[in-house]
Protein backbone atom coordinates (compact mmCIF):
# COMPACT_ATOMS: atom_id res chain seq x y z
CA UNK A 1 0.00 0.00 0.00
CA UNK A 2 2.96 2.50 1.02
CA UNK A 3 4.48 1.73 -2.10
CA UNK A 4 1.50 2.17 -4.55
CA UNK A 5 0.70 5.45 -2.90
CA UNK A 6 2.82 8.04 -1.43
CA UNK A 7 5.59 6.37 -2.43
CA UNK A 8 4.78 5.67 -5.93
CA UNK A 9 4.91 9.35 -7.10
CA UNK A 10 6.52 10.40 -10.34
CA UNK A 11 9.01 12.68 -8.67
CA UNK A 12 12.57 12.78 -9.11
CA UNK A 13 12.70 14.46 -5.66
CA UNK A 14 12.09 11.12 -4.29
CA UNK A 15 14.47 7.98 -4.74
CA UNK A 16 15.15 4.59 -2.41
CA UNK A 17 18.33 4.92 -0.54
CA UNK A 18 19.41 2.09 -2.02
CA UNK A 19 19.48 3.90 -5.48
CA UNK A 20 21.23 6.84 -3.43
CA UNK A 21 23.65 4.65 -2.50
CA UNK A 22 24.36 2.85 -5.89
CA UNK A 23 24.60 5.51 -8.38
CA UNK A 24 24.61 8.95 -6.22
CA UNK A 25 25.38 11.25 -9.50
CA UNK A 26 22.37 9.73 -11.00
CA UNK A 27 20.33 11.47 -7.89
CA UNK A 28 21.53 14.50 -7.65
CA UNK A 29 17.79 15.70 -7.37
CA UNK A 30 16.63 13.69 -4.79
CA UNK A 31 15.81 15.48 -1.43
CA UNK A 32 14.38 12.02 0.53
CA UNK A 33 15.73 9.06 0.36
CA UNK A 34 13.87 6.13 1.83
CA UNK A 35 14.12 2.69 2.85
CA UNK A 36 11.92 -0.14 4.57
CA UNK A 37 13.73 -0.88 7.39
CA UNK A 38 13.48 -4.26 8.83
CA UNK A 39 15.23 -6.61 11.47
CA UNK A 40 16.49 -9.84 9.48
CA UNK A 41 17.96 -11.92 12.39
CA UNK A 42 16.71 -14.77 13.43
CA UNK A 43 15.20 -15.05 17.01
CA UNK A 44 18.48 -15.89 18.25
CA UNK A 45 19.95 -12.32 17.25
CA UNK A 46 20.14 -9.30 19.96
CA UNK A 47 17.55 -6.84 19.77
CA UNK A 48 19.70 -4.24 19.32
CA UNK A 49 23.12 -3.84 17.45
CA UNK A 50 25.98 -3.68 19.90
CA UNK A 51 29.05 -1.87 18.46
CA UNK A 52 31.00 -2.75 21.63
CA UNK A 53 30.55 -6.52 21.02
CA UNK A 54 33.25 -7.32 18.14
CA UNK A 55 31.41 -10.89 17.44
CA UNK A 56 27.88 -8.86 16.23
CA UNK A 57 29.41 -8.61 12.77
CA UNK A 58 28.12 -6.07 10.32
CA UNK A 59 25.16 -3.45 10.94
CA UNK A 60 22.90 -4.75 8.16
CA UNK A 61 22.71 -8.10 6.08
CA UNK A 62 22.72 -8.97 3.13
CA UNK A 63 19.64 -9.90 1.15
CA UNK A 64 20.27 -13.50 0.84
CA UNK A 65 21.36 -13.98 4.57
CA UNK A 66 17.86 -13.04 5.84
CA UNK A 67 15.63 -16.23 5.65
CA UNK A 68 12.40 -15.44 3.78
CA UNK A 69 13.38 -12.42 2.51
CA UNK A 70 12.21 -10.84 -1.22
CA UNK A 71 15.13 -10.48 -3.21
CA UNK A 72 12.87 -8.70 -5.80
CA UNK A 73 11.94 -6.17 -3.06
CA UNK A 74 14.91 -3.54 -3.92
CA UNK A 75 13.98 -1.19 -1.07
CA UNK A 76 14.30 -2.82 1.69
CA UNK A 77 17.39 -2.41 4.58
CA UNK A 78 17.45 -5.69 6.52
CA UNK A 79 19.12 -4.68 9.96
CA UNK A 80 21.44 -7.54 11.75
CA UNK A 81 18.95 -7.92 14.40
CA UNK A 82 15.94 -9.57 15.41
CA UNK A 83 12.30 -7.49 14.41
CA UNK A 84 11.25 -5.90 17.47
CA UNK A 85 9.20 -2.84 18.55
CA UNK A 86 10.14 -0.39 21.20
CA UNK A 87 13.40 -2.54 22.03
CA UNK A 88 16.28 -1.00 19.70
CA UNK A 89 15.69 -1.30 16.64
CA UNK A 90 15.47 2.79 16.12
CA UNK A 91 18.56 3.00 17.56
CA UNK A 92 20.11 0.34 15.41
CA UNK A 93 18.74 1.89 12.31
CA UNK A 94 19.98 5.49 13.58
CA UNK A 95 23.61 3.81 13.93
CA UNK A 96 23.08 2.79 10.19
CA UNK A 97 21.93 5.98 9.26
CA UNK A 98 24.72 7.54 10.57
CA UNK A 99 26.65 5.43 9.00
CA UNK A 100 25.71 5.76 5.62
CA UNK A 101 25.59 9.96 6.11
CA UNK A 102 29.34 9.45 6.84
CA UNK A 103 29.92 7.81 3.36
CA UNK A 104 27.34 9.44 0.84
CA UNK A 105 27.20 13.26 0.80
CA UNK A 106 24.18 14.95 1.03
CA UNK A 107 22.49 12.89 3.96
CA UNK A 108 21.86 16.00 6.32
CA UNK A 109 19.03 14.36 8.48
CA UNK A 110 17.98 10.34 9.29
CA UNK A 111 14.20 10.15 9.90
CA UNK A 112 11.80 7.46 11.09
CA UNK A 113 8.29 6.82 10.05
CA UNK A 114 5.04 4.07 11.19
CA UNK A 115 4.19 2.50 8.50
CA UNK A 116 0.47 3.25 9.42
CA UNK A 117 1.58 7.05 8.81
CA UNK A 118 0.49 7.93 5.18
CA UNK A 119 2.11 11.44 3.76
CA UNK A 120 1.61 14.27 1.83
CA UNK A 121 4.72 13.95 0.06
CA UNK A 122 4.39 17.70 -1.99
CA UNK A 123 3.95 19.40 1.47
CA UNK A 124 6.47 16.70 2.65
CA UNK A 125 8.85 18.38 -0.08
CA UNK A 126 7.86 21.92 0.75
CA UNK A 127 8.63 21.93 4.05
CA UNK A 128 12.17 20.14 3.70
CA UNK A 129 13.35 23.17 0.94
CA UNK A 130 11.87 25.31 3.72
CA UNK A 131 12.70 24.24 6.81
CA UNK A 132 15.66 22.33 7.00
CA UNK A 133 18.71 23.58 6.59
CA UNK A 134 22.32 21.81 5.08
CA UNK A 135 24.67 20.04 6.86
CA UNK A 136 26.56 21.88 8.90
CA UNK A 137 23.97 24.20 9.28
CA UNK A 138 21.11 21.99 10.79
CA UNK A 139 23.55 20.97 14.14
CA UNK A 140 21.48 19.72 16.55
CA UNK A 141 17.93 19.98 15.22
CA UNK A 142 15.24 17.54 16.21
CA UNK A 143 11.55 17.53 14.88
CA UNK A 144 8.18 15.57 14.67
CA UNK A 145 4.96 16.08 16.73
CA UNK A 146 6.21 17.22 20.40
CA UNK A 147 5.07 15.47 23.53
CA UNK A 148 6.19 16.30 26.73
CA UNK A 149 8.14 13.95 29.20
CA UNK A 150 7.17 14.81 32.04
CA UNK A 151 9.49 12.29 34.20
CA UNK A 152 12.58 14.03 32.49
CA UNK A 153 10.96 17.60 32.43
CA UNK A 154 11.63 18.22 28.41
CA UNK A 155 10.21 17.08 25.19
CA UNK A 156 9.76 14.35 22.61
CA UNK A 157 8.86 14.02 19.06
CA UNK A 158 6.18 11.09 18.55
CA UNK A 159 7.28 8.20 17.09
CA UNK A 160 4.61 8.57 13.90
CA UNK A 161 7.30 10.36 12.62
CA UNK A 162 10.53 12.25 13.46
CA UNK A 163 13.68 13.05 12.10
CA UNK A 164 17.09 14.15 13.32
CA UNK A 165 20.10 15.92 12.49
CA UNK A 166 23.10 12.93 11.20
CA UNK A 167 25.11 14.61 14.26
CA UNK A 168 22.01 13.78 16.88
CA UNK A 169 21.77 10.21 15.17
CA UNK A 170 25.59 9.71 15.46
CA UNK A 171 25.17 11.02 18.85
CA UNK A 172 22.67 8.35 20.29
CA UNK A 173 24.03 5.22 18.64
CA UNK A 174 27.65 5.53 18.89
CA UNK A 175 28.97 8.56 21.42
CA UNK A 176 26.68 7.03 23.91
CA UNK A 177 27.36 3.22 24.54
CA UNK A 178 25.06 0.76 25.00
CA UNK A 179 25.78 0.94 29.18
CA UNK A 180 25.13 4.94 28.96
CA UNK A 181 21.51 4.19 26.92
CA UNK A 182 20.78 1.40 29.35
CA UNK A 183 21.09 4.21 32.13
CA UNK A 184 19.11 6.74 30.82
CA UNK A 185 16.02 4.50 29.53
CA UNK A 186 16.57 3.23 33.68
CA UNK A 187 15.91 7.14 34.34
CA UNK A 188 12.41 7.13 32.05
CA UNK A 189 11.09 3.42 31.99
CA UNK A 190 8.97 2.14 35.04
CA UNK A 191 6.01 -0.54 33.98
CA UNK A 192 6.77 -0.35 30.00
CA UNK A 193 9.17 0.38 27.18
CA UNK A 194 7.83 3.86 25.52
CA UNK A 195 10.77 3.99 22.70
CA UNK A 196 9.75 7.63 21.73
CA UNK A 197 10.02 9.31 25.30
CA UNK A 198 13.67 7.36 25.70
CA UNK A 199 14.55 8.35 22.33
CA UNK A 200 13.77 12.16 23.62
CA UNK A 201 15.99 11.50 26.55
CA UNK A 202 18.88 10.43 24.79
CA UNK A 203 18.38 13.45 22.48
CA UNK A 204 18.47 15.87 25.71
CA UNK A 205 21.63 14.25 26.60
CA UNK A 206 23.12 15.89 24.38
CA UNK A 207 25.69 19.27 26.06
CA UNK A 208 24.57 21.69 23.56
CA UNK A 209 21.13 23.11 23.06
CA UNK A 210 18.70 21.01 21.32
CA UNK A 211 16.78 23.26 18.19
CA UNK A 212 13.52 21.52 18.11
CA UNK A 213 10.80 21.39 15.23
CA UNK A 214 7.47 20.88 16.31
CA UNK A 215 5.21 20.37 13.48
CA UNK A 216 1.96 20.22 15.14
CA UNK A 217 1.30 24.02 13.34
CA UNK A 218 2.05 21.88 9.75
CA UNK A 219 0.82 18.21 9.98
CA UNK A 220 1.54 16.78 6.55
CA UNK A 221 0.44 13.17 7.30
CA UNK A 222 -2.73 11.48 8.74
CA UNK A 223 -2.34 8.73 11.81
CA UNK A 224 -2.76 6.15 12.32
CA UNK A 225 -4.14 4.27 9.42
CA UNK A 226 -5.05 0.72 10.51
CA UNK A 227 -6.52 -1.18 7.62
CA UNK A 228 -5.95 -1.31 3.48
CA UNK A 229 -9.76 0.02 3.31
CA UNK A 230 -8.68 3.24 5.58
CA UNK A 231 -5.62 3.97 3.62
CA UNK A 232 -7.37 4.00 0.29
CA UNK A 233 -10.04 5.93 1.25
CA UNK A 234 -7.78 8.97 3.46
CA UNK A 235 -5.46 8.61 0.01
CA UNK A 236 -8.39 9.24 -2.47
CA UNK A 237 -10.75 11.52 -0.64
CA UNK A 238 -8.76 12.98 2.50
CA UNK A 239 -5.28 14.10 1.52
CA UNK A 240 -6.67 17.86 0.04
CA UNK A 241 -7.27 18.65 3.36
CA UNK A 242 -3.68 18.85 4.81
CA UNK A 243 -1.78 20.37 6.02
CA UNK A 244 -3.57 20.24 9.71
CA UNK A 245 -2.62 22.83 11.88
CA UNK A 246 -3.07 22.37 15.54
CA UNK A 247 -1.55 24.78 19.07
CA UNK A 248 2.40 24.79 18.63
CA UNK A 249 2.44 24.00 22.32
CA UNK A 250 -0.97 21.67 23.13
CA UNK A 251 -0.99 22.47 26.67
CA UNK A 252 -3.49 19.13 27.49
CA UNK A 253 -0.58 17.05 26.06
CA UNK A 254 1.95 18.88 27.63
CA UNK A 255 0.67 19.17 31.57
CA UNK A 256 -1.93 16.28 31.74
CA UNK A 257 -1.27 13.21 33.47
CA UNK A 258 -1.16 9.78 31.17
CA UNK A 259 -2.40 6.68 32.83
CA UNK A 260 1.44 4.75 33.21
CA UNK A 261 2.74 7.97 35.16
CA UNK A 262 -0.91 7.67 37.39
CA UNK A 263 0.72 3.83 37.53
CA UNK A 264 4.02 5.07 38.60
CA UNK A 265 2.50 6.72 41.20
CA UNK A 266 0.63 4.28 42.49
CA UNK A 267 4.03 1.61 42.87
CA UNK A 268 5.05 0.95 45.78
CA UNK A 269 8.49 1.42 45.11
CA UNK A 270 8.35 4.99 44.68
CA UNK A 271 6.66 5.52 48.26
CA UNK A 272 3.49 6.94 46.87
CA UNK A 273 0.21 5.67 48.77
CA UNK A 274 -3.30 5.29 47.82
CA UNK A 275 -4.55 8.68 49.01
CA UNK A 276 -2.26 10.91 46.99
CA UNK A 277 -3.00 8.43 43.82
CA UNK A 278 -6.41 9.26 44.40
CA UNK A 279 -5.73 12.77 44.90
CA UNK A 280 -4.46 12.64 41.01
CA UNK A 281 -7.26 11.26 39.96
CA UNK A 282 -9.66 13.54 41.47
CA UNK A 283 -8.06 16.56 39.52
CA UNK A 284 -8.00 14.26 36.24
CA UNK A 285 -12.04 13.26 36.84
CA UNK A 286 -13.42 16.42 39.12
CA UNK A 287 -11.52 18.98 36.83
CA UNK A 288 -11.41 17.38 33.29
CA UNK A 289 -7.99 18.68 33.02
CA UNK A 290 -4.62 18.94 35.23
CA UNK A 291 -3.82 21.83 37.25
CA UNK A 292 -1.07 23.16 35.02
CA UNK A 293 0.46 24.65 38.22
CA UNK A 294 1.45 21.68 39.07
CA UNK A 295 3.96 20.59 36.58
CA UNK A 296 6.38 23.61 37.65
CA UNK A 297 6.47 21.90 41.45
CA UNK A 298 8.81 19.88 42.59
CA UNK A 299 8.17 16.27 42.80
CA UNK A 300 7.33 17.03 46.61
CA UNK A 301 5.73 20.10 46.27
CA UNK A 302 3.23 18.00 44.00
CA UNK A 303 2.47 15.23 46.38
CA UNK A 304 1.77 18.42 49.00
CA UNK A 305 -0.33 20.12 46.78
CA UNK A 306 -2.26 17.05 46.05
CA UNK A 307 -2.48 16.00 49.30
CA UNK A 308 -4.08 19.82 50.31
CA UNK A 309 -6.71 19.42 47.13
CA UNK A 310 -7.92 16.31 47.81
CA UNK A 311 -8.88 17.34 51.60
CA UNK A 312 -10.79 20.36 50.68
CA UNK A 313 -13.05 18.29 48.26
Amino acid sequence: MIRSTYLGINDKRLCSLQNYMNRPGAFVECRIAYTFVIGGGESDKAIEHIMEDEHDGNIALSVKDVKGADPTEMDVVYLNIRENMENGKTVTWLRYGAMIANQYAGINYIAKVDDDSLFSMDHYFAFVEKNLPPVPFNFNIYGGESVANHFHDSLYMMGQFFFMATNLADHISNALTAKDREELSLYVYHKRHIEDMELGVFVDSHPDPIKFVALQKRKFWIHPIKSNGKWMHYWKNEMQKLPETFPTLNIQRLCEMRDDELNFLADPANEINKNERQAYHIQLIKHKKFDHSITIMSKKERRQYLMQSSSKQ
